[in-house]
C-alpha cells in the first residue's frame, strides 16, 4: 500500500485540512450492492448501466490525471484488459476531469482501458472513491467483491474473482474527509477552467 500512502500524503499536505475521521462508513464495502454508475465513455459517448454487463464482472478503476500512482498503475492496467480480452471482464478507468483535461493527458500516456467521465461526481459520490486510485470489482450479481489498489489485483486474483471468488488481498478503509476530497477535486477542475482561453 506504498502508493496509496504516498497520495494520502500529497493530498492532504498539498490540499486538505482534513478534521476528525467521520464515524461513518467511508467507502463501500465488500458485500455492498454496487450503485448505478452514471459516467459517459470518452471513446464514443456510451452511458453504460450495471444491466449492460449480464454475466459480466466490472472492474471500476477510479482515478485522475494529476495523481502519480494512477499514471504509475496504467501499465498494469492495460496489461489486466489485456490478459482477459474475451473473458467476462470489463474494465473501465472513471476520472471526474471534463474531457478537455483528460484527452491531453491520453495523447502522451497509454491508456487503454476505456475511460468513463464523471464530470458531475456522481458516480464518485455514489462509490465514495475519494482516495485514488481505487478499483471496486462488482460481480454479475451486482455485488462489490473488493475495494482495493489496483496494484493488488493481479492476474491470479482476477481469475479467483472470475471463478466467483472474493480476492483474498488488502481492502480500502476509504478516504477520512470525504467532503475535503471532493471540494480539492472540484477546486482541481475550477482552476483548470479559469485557465482556459473564452472561459
Amino acid at each position: 500500500m506504498r502508493k496509496r500512502s504516498f497520495l494520502i500524503a500529497m493530498v492532504t499536505s498539498v490540499a486538505l485540512a482534513a478534521g476528525p475521521a467521520e464515524e461513518k462508513q467511508t467507502t463501500l464495502k465488500t458485500g455492498d450492492a454496487a450503485p448505478e454508475p452514471n459516467f459517459e465513455v470518452l471513446s464514443d459517448g456510451s452511458r453504460p448501466r450495471l444491466a449492460d454487463f449480464e454475466g459480466e464482472y466490472l472492474f471500476l478503476d477510479f482515478w485522475a490525471t494529476w495523481c502519480p500512482p494512477c499514471v504509475e498503475s496504467i501499465p498494469h492496467l492495460n496489461a489486466l484488459q489485456a490478459r482477459f480480452r474475451g473473458r467476462p471482464a470489463r474494465f473501465f478507468s472513471i476520472t471526474y476531469e471534463p474531457a478537455g483535461m483528460v484527452r491531453p493527458f491520453l495523447e502522451k500516456h497509454g491508456l487503454e482501458v476505456p475511460v468513463g467521465l464523471d464530470d458531475d461526481f456522481s458516480t464518485f459520490q455514489a462509490y465514495r472513491a475519494w482516495g485514488i486510485p481505487t478499483l471496486y470489482v462488482i460481480n454479475p450479481e451486482g455485488t462489490i467483491v473488493s475495494v482495493a489498489s489496483p496494484f493488488d489485483v493481479t492476474e491470479e486474483v482476477v481469475e479467483a474473482v472470475l471463478a466467483g471468488g472474493v480476492p483474498d488481498i488488502e481492502q480500502y478503509e476509504g478516504w477520512p474527509d470525504p467532503q475535503g476530497a471532493e471540494e480539492y477535486f472540484r477546486s482541481l477542475v475550477e482552476k483548470w477552467k479559469a485557465a482556459q482561453p473564452g472561459e
